[in-house]
Formats: structure tokens, C-alpha cells, sequence
């Protein structure tokens, strides 16, 4: 199984008010922030880590520390996470909102909506889809900070 992730639409989540970051044939990226709030901290809270903390929240419904509290507190209007990827052909994307302080999950193969029931149920058919547990995913694909 080969996962290629293409994309992340990020809007209003943790620091980030808004970012399209592309994601294939990248090769080495810098990620270099610009804090715009605080006079005193430069690139600190700047959303730098929070782009793939995001990614890992599409996935998993919760950051690598654990947090589902995601929503920028600044903007206070909930979050929207869309996020592209590829397993082997088959293109998927999982989107992710909360408005009014109700989330919702959306997992699409092909162009065609194969969410669960429920939150849950799609929950578990996202981390079945991907074939490998947060743990196994923040240990082989994503090093968070302090870890």
C-alpha cells in the first residue's frame, strides 16, 4: 500500500486562519512562520507545526498530543480540515468542520461520499482506510515536537 498525501486546506484551526499547503512532489520543504498577533514572539505560534498537526487531526480527530479543541481562539468561528491523499490509485479526502460547536466528518473515495452512519463509525473506516494506528502514524510518518 502506497499513500501519497496530495493537500491540506486548513481554515481557522489552532493558529492558522487560513492555508492551502500542497503537499505532492515537494521533496524538501522549509517551513518557515511569521507571527502576525504578538509583537514579541517572531515565528513562535506562527502555525508552523499546526499545518501538520492538522493533517494528523483529519485522520485521527485529534492532535499528536491529543487535543480536540482545534478552533482558533482569535477568530472563534470553528474550523474546517480537508485533506487530499492518495492509497495506491484511489484518491480520498477526509473533511473535517465544526460550526456552532457541532463537528462533523465527511470521507470521500473517488468522488463518491463513503462516510459511516455516524462520526464514529467513519472514524474507525478513515483509521481501517489508512491501515496503521496514531501511534504507528506518529512514529513512522510524523515526529511531533518534544517527542
Amino acid at each position: 500500500m502506497n499513500i501519497r498525501f496530495e493537500s491540506v486546506d486548513i481554515e481557522h484551526f489552532r493558529s492558522i486562519d487560513k492555508a492551502l499547503v500542497q503537499l505532492n512532489n515537494q521533496g524538501t520543504v522549509i517551513v518557515k512562520g511569521i507571527n502576525e498577533y504578538e509583537d514579541n514572539a517572531t515565528s513562535n505560534g506562527s502555525g508552523k507545526s499546526s499545518i501538520f498537526e492538522a493533517i494528523i487531526f483529519a485522520i485521527f480527530e485529534e492532535t499528536s498530543s491529543g487535543e480536540k479543541d482545534v478552533a482558533n481562539r482569535i477568530l472563534n468561528s470553528g474550523y474546517t480540515i480537508t485533506l487530499v491523499f492518495y492509497i495506491d490509485d484511489d484518491k480520498y479526502s477526509i473533511c473535517r468542520q465544526c460550526k456552532n460547536n457541532k463537528t462533523s466528518v465527511v470521507f470521500i473515495k473517488n468522488g463518491i461520499d463513503i462516510s459511516a452512519r455516524n462520526k464514529t463509525d467513519t472514524n474507525k473506516l478513515i483509521v481501517q482506510t489508512i491501515g496503521i494506528s496514531k501511534a504507528i502514524f506518529l512514529d513512522s510518518v510524523f515526529l511531533s515536537q518534544n517527542a
